[in-house]
């Protein structure tokens, strides 16, 4: 169960108000990508346990059309 959304704390130095946008804009960069991020969590909990995560799942096959294109082109 996640409390809440986690943070990135880049502490930039120039502005508690500077840094506080940069994390925040960092943190909805980094999280916004549902597939990175399962991606990223399962490859430290891969780390952790000493073995390779699983390898990512292949897309799904091309849906095949009505209308062949002929061999050999126009």
């Amino acid at each position: 169960m996640v409390i809440g959304m986690p943070t990135a704390h880049a502490g930039t130095g120039l502005s508690p108000e500077w840094d506080r946008w940069f994390d925040e804009a960092f943190t909805d960069l980094i999280s916004s990508d549902d597939d990175l991020v399962r991606a990223e969590f399962d490859a430290l909990v891969g780390a952790s346990r000493g073995y390779p995560p699983s390898p990512p799942v292949p897309p799904a096959p091309a849906v095949a059309s009505d209308h062949p294109e002929p061999e050999g082109g126009p």
